[in-house]
């Protein structure tokens, strides 16, 4: 799979993350893109700099507030780092999803 392709998938389960909690009768992979969303959360409270982190998943991909660019005067960090911490969690979420 190509590093865009990669990129836009891992943002595809984030942002349908919110509708599939909600849904009943979940296909089997519908129920595994939970299951990696949840694992990906729980490694995140275990970082430094969690808050950060949740919070920039909550406004960007849950929400859909903001984009990178914007969020990160919600966050208080600079647009860079901003973008620093979406690599983290796209990390997070590559190595759940198995994709390295």
């Amino acid at each position: 799979m190509k590093k865009r392709g990669k990129l836009a998938y891992m943002r595809e389960i984030l942002y349908d993350y919110p509708i599939l909690k909600i849904k009943d009768n979940l296909n089997p992979q519908e129920q595994e893109r939970i299951k990696v969303v949840d694992d990906v959360l729980a490694d995140i409270k275990k970082l430094h700099n969690a808050n950060e982190l949740l919070k920039l998943i909550n406004l960007v991909y849950f929400d859909k507030i903001y984009t990178l660019s914007g969020v990160s005067y919600q966050i208080s960090v600079s647009q860079r780092s901003a973008y620093r911490l979406n690599n983290v969690i796209m990390n997070l979420m590559e190595n759940r999803l198995h994709l390295i």
